[in-house]
């Protein structure tokens, strides 16, 4: 791919990123107590269009989302591990063929402290 596409996935990455920061609530503590049928985990979205509404889907175990443009994907997974505490991972990956693959971000939601390696 030539430089254009390189240039365009850096502020891409960078906005996400902090999108993704500010989306994280727990700060690693002990997760609040809350009723049985509560999901644990809420992702939203918004189109750019005057009469888009927000929707929102709900995780009780973990919850995926993915957004796209033309030159790749960027994919945020977040989980419940088996110490009870919120992980997440930050990723790019190929849209209909075009793009790479690369975790971004491994680690506890709330706290920057990446596991790239594990």
């Amino acid at each position: 791919m030539g430089d254009h596409v390189n240039n365009y996935h850096e502020p891409v990455i960078r906005l996400f990123a902090w999108l993704c920061y500010l989306l994280i609530i727990s700060n690693g503590q002990e997760p609040i107590r809350r009723r049985k049928n509560m999901a644990r985990f809420r992702a939203t979205v918004r189109g750019d269009k005057s009469n888009s509404t927000e929707a929102s889907r709900l995780g009780h175990r973990h919850i995926t989302t993915k957004t796209a443009s033309w030159a790749g994907a960027v994919e945020v997974y977040f989980y419940k591990e088996e110490d009870g505490k919120d992980y997440c991972e930050v990723k790019m990956v190929p849209h209909m063929g075009v793009g790479e693959t690369r975790l971004l971000y491994r680690g506890l939601v709330g706290t920057y402290a990446p596991q790239l390696g594990a």
